[in-house]
């Protein structure tokens, strides 16, 4: 993975240190309005918890990798989800528009398929967020369908768009 600019950035496993990069990023509003269950205001407490579960759901069915680029700056999170895996990530917004997001979520889908049966990942986003609606187009996400959803950090019904990709459709992509 490279970045336009700046360090590289690499994937690993999420870990307790990173804790206090959690709270610099979803206790950032800018950062939060884009996620459903995000509370505001965001805590390390919070994040102790979210961490909790994390290692607790750990497994075959969930991924969940910092991104790292000369330190935290964000998640890519697959998790088992009650119609199939679930992609959802987050970046701090000191970091957006270098690309980094969109190599963090294209090599963690890669891991994802190499190392995991299933033929689909399912994502949702946020009315509003044209930066990930992009991301997702280019990496071969679908529109399936929209809903509405209440929103903790925005403290209304946002309308969601369903997004799906393929197996199939992700390994004809061109390199």
């Amino acid at each position: 993975m490279t970045a336009r600019s700046g360090a590289r950035p690499t994937l690993r496993p999420v870990a307790r240190a990173d804790a206090s990069g959690v709270v610099a990023c979803l206790g950032d509003l800018e950062v939060a309005r884009n996620l459903v269950r995000v509370p505001v205001p965001y805590t390390l407490e919070h994040a102790n918890e979210w961490l909790d579960r994390v290692e607790a759901d750990a497994g075959e069915r969930n991924q969940t990798l910092a991104i790292d680029a000369g330190g935290f700056c964000g998640v890519v999170n697959i998790v088992a989800g009650e119609d199939g895996p679930l992609l959802s990530y987050f970046l701090l917004r000191s970091h957006w528009g270098r690309g980094i997001m969109g190599e963090a979520v294209d090599a963690a889908i890669k891991l994802y398929f190499d190392t995991r049966p299933g033929d689909r990942i399912l994502s949702a986003i946020l009315e509003g967020n044209v930066a990930s609606l992009k991301l997702q187009k280019r990496i071969g996400f679908v529109q399936t369908g929209s809903s509405m959803l209440y929103c903790h950090p925005r403290e209304r019904e946002v309308k969601s768009i369903a997004t799906e990709l393929s197996r199939s459709d992700y390994e004809k992509r061109a390199p």
